[in-house]
């Protein structure tokens, strides 16, 4: 699975040059039918299926790396179908009113695929931490349902997402620093890079944007690279007070001043 990391690499370094992704909330606005599988059955050429597996997104700007990251995986496996997942409702209804792309869940993509009687079927999720959504993809979607209850004579494999462990970590972190070296030299510059994150401070995933940032800092000469979230409340862009409140919006140049002292 490690020729999937390095593609899935590339895909985020793509990503940070387009622009961020991201979601509302979700609705669970499943249907009972599955359009999935027409796709599936015009498309299947092989014996081998590659189902990668994203959160989503709404921008318009994000299907520049979507389409990127399938052509490189078509490039890479050309004895492999591969199809592509939104794990987030919210991001398939809407890519869809806005721009008439149909994602689908991955539930409906490999039951499809099941169906089209595929041998092998690899699942790559493109998730950045294992949170919530990588979580349920992995286990219950993948695992319970396809695995063990529907298909269980096809042959999975199931690639972890971009940080999983230490080692990725330190891969990613340089993969970042080398891509954003040249204006980090600058201390005229900082690099604010943002997750998810999940509100619970026990949620163990969280600790993975915090290491990353760890990683890329001892990198940097200048310390000038931060990680964020919209959701985990020791590492929010817009930082709280002590009563829960949102502080209001820090002044740029006061935030600069402080960190180039």
């Amino acid at each position: 699975m490690k020729k999937f990391k390095h593609l899935w690499l590339a895909g985020l370094l793509l990503a940070a040059t387009v622009g961020f992704t991201s979601c509302d909330d979700d609705d669970d606005n499943a249907t009972s039918a599955n359009p999935a599988e027409e796709f599936v059955t015009k498309n299947k050429k092989h014996e081998t299926a590659i189902l990668l597996c994203t959160f989503g997104s709404t921008f318009k700007e994000s299907i520049k790396t979507y389409d990127q990251t399938l052509a490189d995986f078509e490039t890479a496996f050309p004895d492999a179908d591969i199809y592509l997942a939104f794990t987030s409702y919210t991001c398939v209804n809407r890519v869809f009113a806005e721009t008439g792309i149909e994602r689908y869940q991955p539930d409906l993509w490999l039951k499809a695929i099941g169906k089209a009687g595929y041998k092998k079927v690899a699942v790559q999720s493109l998730h950045i931490i294992p949170g919530e959504e990588y979580l349920n993809l992995m286990n219950k979607t993948v695992k319970k349902d396809f695995m063990i209850e529907q298909y269980p004579n096809v042959q999975v494999t199931k690639g972890t997402c971009l940080v999983y462990d230490e080692d990725d970590v330190q891969a990613v972190s340089a993969a970042l620093y080398d891509h954003y070296k040249s204006n980090l030299a600058d201390k005229k510059h900082l690099l604010l890079l943002m997750g998810h994150g999940n509100p619970d401070k026990n949620y163990n995933a969280n600790s993975k944007y915090a290491e990353v940032e760890e990683a890329m800092q001892a990198l940097s000469p200048n310390k000038n690279v931060f990680v964020g979230t919209v959701d985990y409340g020791d590492m929010l862009f817009w930082p709280l007070d002590k009563d829960e409140k949102p502080l209001p919006a820090p002044n740029a140049e006061s935030v600069y001043s402080k960190l180039t002292k």
